[in-house]
C-alpha cells in the first residue's frame, strides 16, 4: 500500500465499435441461417409440391368427366397417398356413374333395353326413315296367363320365365332390330326394312311366335306359355312415337280378346 491508484483511460469509439462489430456479426449470421433455412424449405416445398399442379389438372378431368384417368406419380409421402386416393375415388364414381347409367337405359332383370331407351330408338328411326321408302314394325309382346303363373309358382320362378323369354325372342331377330322390355311381362320388338321387304317383317314376327310352341325349362319343369302380339306400322298407321305404342297397345288387347 503506497495509497497510489492507476487510472487508464479508454476512447468510447474503441469499446462501441468493438460491441457493434460483434453485433453485426450476431446478426449477420441470423441472417444467413434464415436464409439458409428459407432455401432449405424452399428446395422442400417444391420437392413436396411438383406433382400438386398433376392432381389439380386432375381433378379438372374428373369434373369433365372423365373419371379413369391416371396421375403416373408414384411416390410414399403424403402426397403420393393423396394422389392415389384420388384416383381411387374416381374409379369408385366411375362405377356409380356406369352403374346409374345402366338403370337408367336398362332393364335390371334381362339386361334389355327399358321404355325410354325403346323409345329413344324408336324416335331415332322415325327421323332417319322419313319420306324414305322404309317403313318400321313396332309389336308390343306379352305372355298369357302370366299373372297366374306369378301366384301359383312365385315371383323368382315368373322371373326366370322372363328371362329365358327374353333370350329366346332376341335370338329370333335379326341384328338390325331392337328388343326391349316395358316391365311386368310385356316385350317391344322393333323392325324396319323397306317396304317391298315387309313379308320379310312378317316372317320375323311369325317365328317368334311359333318359338312359343316350345317349352320353357324352370326347376327342370317344361312350361307351355303363349304370347299375345299387337303391331302398329310406321308410317301406315301412325307418324309419332307415341301413337305408335297406343296402336301396338290397343292391337296386343285385341288380340287376346281373339285369343291369339
Amino acid at each position: 500500500g503506497t495509497g497510489w491508484q492507476i487510472v487508464s483511460y479508454v476512447p468510447d469509439y474503441m469499446v462501441t465499435d468493438s460491441i457493434q462489430d460483434f453485433a453485426k456479426t450476431i446478426g449477420l449470421s441470423w441472417v444467413i441461417a434464415a436464409l439458409l433455412l428459407l432455401i432449405i424449405l424452399s428446395l422442400l416445398l417444391r420437392t413436396m409440391l411438383k406433382d400438386l399442379p398433376t392432381i389439380v389438372n386432375h381433378v379438372r378431368q374428373m369434373e369433365q368427366g372423365n373419371l379413369v384417368s391416371k396421375m403416373n406419380i408414384n411416390r410414399k409421402d403424403e402426397i403420393g397417398e393423396i394422389a392415389q386416393s384420388i384416383e381411387q375415388m374416381g374409379k369408385l364414381l366411375n362405377v356409380q356413374v356406369q352403374e346409374m347409367d345402366f338403370q337408367a337405359k336398362f332393364d335390371s332383370l334381362t339386361s334389355l333395353p327399358n321404355r325410354s331407351s325403346v323409345q329413344r330408338q324408336l324416335s331415332i328411326w322415325i327421323e332417319e326413315m322419313r319420306n324414305t321408302n322404309h317403313m318400321i314394325a313396332v309389336t308390343f309382346l306379352d305372355l298369357d296367363h302370366f299373372k297366374q303363373i306369378n301366384d301359383s309358382k312365385g315371383y323368382s320362378y315368373g322371373d326366370a320365365l322372363l328371362i329365358q323369354v327374353a333370350e329366346r325372342v332376341q335370338h329370333l331377330l335379326p341384328e338390325d332390330s331392337y328388343f326391349g322390355r316395358f316391365g311386368g311381362d310385356e316385350f317391344i320388338v322393333l323392325l324396319h326394312s323397306k317396304k317391298e321387304n315387309f313379308p320379310l317383317l312378317r316372317t320375323t314376327l311369325t317365328n317368334v311366335h311359333h318359338a312359343f310352341s316350345k317349352a320353357f325349362y324352370l326347376n327342370k319343369q317344361a312350361v307351355f306359355v303363349t304370347p299375345s302380339m299387337g303391331v302398329s306400322l310406321y308410317p301406315t298407321d301412325a307418324d309419332a312415337c307415341e301413337q305408335l305404342f297406343v296402336n301396338a297397345d290397343t292391337a296386343l288387347y285385341k288380340a287376346k280378346e281373339a285369343g291369339r
